[in-house]
């Protein structure tokens, strides 16, 4: 008799979620959104907002992609 085996489906939708947020981070600084602001201050914290949420996004992936990170960059342990 063959068991359950037990399949993280979480983690697809976390690095999926992850970089959906590195998208839009990106298409955010595109459009250059303190082009359009005369106050500095207000620019700094649309910078600011977009920096957190690369953080968040990179970190939503790291906690949940549960495989090796080490063979995905380039010179990493599989290296030739």
């Amino acid at each position: 008799m063959k068991g359950y085996s037990f399949d993280d489906k979480l983690e697809l939708l976390g690095v999926l979620a992850g970089a959906f947020l590195i998208i839009m981070g990106l298409v955010t600084v595109a459009s250059v959104p303190w082009a359009t602001i005369e106050n500095t201050a207000a620019a700094l914290l649309q910078v600011l907002g977009i920096l957190i949420v690369f953080a968040i996004a990179f970190v939503l992936i790291a906690i949940t992609y549960s495989g090796n990170t080490d063979e995905l960059l380039p010179g990493g342990k599989n290296a030739e």
